[in-house]
């Protein structure tokens, strides 16, 4: 059995923007009442079969990750920002969940760019509301460090 370490976390903690690659084992085993964290690690490890063991009900379940439906949904949204003209950037403020490493980059992407930008600071992402603020902006969230969605206002 193998307990891998991100510092500064825990030995076999994960969350969601700090998952390891763990090389060595045919599997993981996860213990937890819920699938993001998991997604994470099965992001990172692609290749591994995942179980997670959920302690309330007492069961064990595979569980699989469709990393070519993720990949072609960024594609998609990458697509859609190359012809946006205006962006909003929401950093996440709880814990440590927003990266400022990752904001200084978007920023100096689209200032390179020439793109107009606000950014944000949100504990918790409120789609409907942020829209309400610019519709015909273009926002990224970055309230993990491994994961940025890009999404349109609706029409």
């Amino acid at each position: 059995m193998v307990v891998p370490q991100i510092k500064p976390l825990s030995p076999g903690e994960v969350l969601g923007c700090t998952s390891p690659i763990i090389e060595g084992v045919d599997a993981l085993v996860f213990i937890a009442d819920g699938r993001f964290h998991l997604e994470s690690a099965m992001i990172m490890n692609p290749s591994l079969k995942a179980y997670r063991y959920d302690p309330y009900p007492k069961m064990l379940t595979i569980e699989k990750y469709d990393l070519p439906q993720m990949m072609e949904i960024r594609r998609a949204a990458i697509d859609q920002a190359k012809d946006a003209k205006k962006f909003g950037i929401v950093l996440g403020t709880l814990g440590r969940q927003g990266n400022p490493l990752i904001l200084d980059h978007v920023k100096q992407l689209l200032e390179q760019s020439g793109k107009e930008y606000f950014v944000l600071l949100l504990s918790e992402l409120f789609p409907d509301k942020v829209y309400k603020l610019a519709r015909d902006w273009l926002w990224f969230d970055i309230l993990l460090s491994k994961v940025i969605r890009v999404t349109a206002s609706p029409d």
